[in-house]
C-alpha cells in the first residue's frame, strides 16, 4: 500500500472499473451483432428455398413425463407430430392410438433421413415400408415411424426401453443408422465431432439443454444463451478470415496425418455403435423380436459423389465421404466378426439408380420421397427374407 494516497488508489480503482464496464458493454455489443449477422450469413448460406419445408422447424421440448428431447406437438399439410414428438402423419391423436399387441408392428428407429427430413409424412420410409408389405398382402402390419432428428443408435436404444418398459414390443425393429454416428448420442457434446465447425449452435443448444420454460418446457432456437453468441462471432469470423477455414482445408488432398486421425475416430465410433447393437440383441432375445440394422445411404456414398450437385452446405464433400468410408467399413469389419450380428450396409445401395439419372436425394445426407420408396423396398425385402428363414 506503500507509495499510494488513497485517492490515487481510488482513482485506480475507478479506472480499472471504466476499463471492466466499458469492455463488457463492447463485448456485448459485440456478440449483440455477431448475432444478427449470423442470422443473416445463415439464411443465406446455409437455407435454401427450395428446401423450405414444415419438417425444418425448429422448436423443441422435453417430451411429457419422458428424459427425451423431441420435436414439440405440431400439425401442418407436410407434417403431424403428436405431443410426444413422433411423427404419426396424423392430423390428430398419438403415435398408439390404433395400437395392438396382436399385429405385426414394425418400429422403425433413426435420425432425420429415417424421420423424413425435407419429405412429407406420406413421403417417409416408415410410410412406404407400411404401404408395401401391405401391397405384398401383408395384412396386419403395421410401422411405426420413431425417427428424430440427430438420433443416433444410442438415442434409439433409450427409445427401445422406453417403450418396452411401457409394454410395447414390436415383431421388428429396424435401426436406420450411419448418419449420426459419431461416438456419442443426441445428448453427447455434439461440437465435439469430427464436424464440430459445421455443426450450427442452434442444434447444439436444443438438444442438449433441458428445456424448462415458462410451462410449455419449449424454447425460440433464435433466442439463444450468451456463450452461443460467441460461438456465431467464431464462426463469422473465420468466414471473415480470422481463423483458419478448414472448409477451405480440404478442398484439396486430404493429408495422410489427416486421414489417420479419421480413421481412428471412425474406429471408436464403430465400436461404441457396435456396443449398442450387442445390447439391442440382448433386448431383442429377452423380449422375442427381431432386430434389424441397417447403415444408410447417402450422397456422399455414392460413387464420384462430387459431380453431384447437393442442395446442401456443410462440411466438404471429400472430407465427410472419407469419414463415412473409414466407418462403414469399420462397422462391417466388426459386424462380421460378432457372430450373431447382422448390419446391412445400404451406403452404395443406390449408385446404379443414380447412375441412371434417377434423382433420390434431397440434400447429400437425406433422400427424398422416391428414394425413401426405393429403400422401402429393400426393407421390406429384408423383412420378408427373414421371416421365411425361420
Amino acid at each position: 500500500m506503500s507509495g499510494f494516497s488513497r485517492a490515487q488508489l481510488l482513482r485506480q480503482i475507478a479506472t480499472v472499473l471504466q476499463l471492466v464496464v466499458g469492455n463488457v458493454g463492447a463485448i456485448a455489443l459485440l456478440l449483440l451483432t455477431a448475432n444478427a449477422l449470423s442470422a443473416v450469413i445463415n439464411g443465406v448460406h446455409f437455407r435454401d428455398p427450395e428446401l423450405m419445408h414444415e419438417t425444418e422447424g425448429r422448436d423443441f421440448q422435453l417430451a411429457p413425463n419422458r428424459l427425451r428431447i423431441a420435436r414439440s406437438e405440431f400439425h401442418g399439410a407436410q407434417l403431424n407430430i403428436d405431443r410426444d414428438g413422433w411423427r404419426t402423419g396424423q392430423k390428430a391423436g398419438s403415435m398408439f392410438d390404433h395400437y395392438s399387441p396382436d399385429d405385426y408392428n414394425i418400429f422403425l428407429f433413426g435420425g432425420s433421413a429415417l424421420y423424413g427430413y425435407t419429405v412429407d409424412d406420406n413421403d417417409t420410409i416408415p410410410a412406404y415400408l407400411d404401404a408395401e408389405l401391405k401391397r405384398r398382402g401383408n395384412t396386419g402390419v403395421h410401422a411405426y415411424n420413431f425417427g428424430s432428428l440427430g438420433y443416433a443408435l444410442l438415442d434409439e436404444t433409450n427409445v427401445l426401453v422406453e417403450l418396452i418398459r411401457e409394454n410395447r414390443i414390436p415383431k421388428v425393429a429396424i435401426f436406420y443408422d450411419g448418419g449420426n454416428e459419431f461416438g456419442r448420442g443426441l445428448r453427447g457434446e455434439m461440437p465435439g465431432n469430427v464436424f464440430s465447425e459445421w455443426i450450427d449452435a442452434d442444434y447444439t443448444y436444443e438438444n442438449a439443454s433441458d428445456l424448462f420454460e415458462a410451462g410449455r418446457r419449449s424454447f425460440n432456437p433464435q433466442n439463444l444463451a450468451l456463450a452461443t453468441f460467441a460461438v456465431r462471432l467464431r464462426t463469422i469470423l473465420t468466414r471473415w478470415g480470422f481463423f483458419p477455414n478448414t472448409n477451405d482445408r480440404y478442398k484439396g488432398e486430404i493429408s495422410a496425418e489427416e486421414q489417420e486421425r479419421l480413421a481412428k475416430h471412425a474406429k471408436a465410433a464403430a465400436k461404441s455403435y457396435m456396443t449398442k447393437v450387442e445390447l439391442v440383441e440382448k433386448l431383442a432375445s429377452a423380449y422375442g423380436f427381431k432386430a434389424i440394422f441397417v447403415l444408410q445411404p447417402m450422397g456422399v456414398c455414392l460413387e464420384n459423389h462430387e459431380q453431384y450437385p447437393f442442395r446442401y452446405f456443410g462440411p466438404p464433400q471429400r472430407y465427410q465421404a472419407l469419414y463415412y468410408q473409414f466407418l462403414y467399413e469399420e462397422i462391417m469389419r466388426l459386424a462380421n466378426r460378432h457372430k450373431g450380428s447382422k448390419v446391412t450396409n445400404l451406403c452404395s445401395a443406390l449408385n446404379g439408380e443414380v447412375s441412371k439419372g434417377r434423382r433420390l436425394f434431397s440434400t447429400k445426407m437425406h433422400l427424398n420421397g422416391e428414394g425413401n420408396r426405393f429403400i422401402a423396398g429393400i426393407l421390406a425385402d429384408i423383412i420378408l427374407t427373414s421371416e421365411s428363414n425361420h
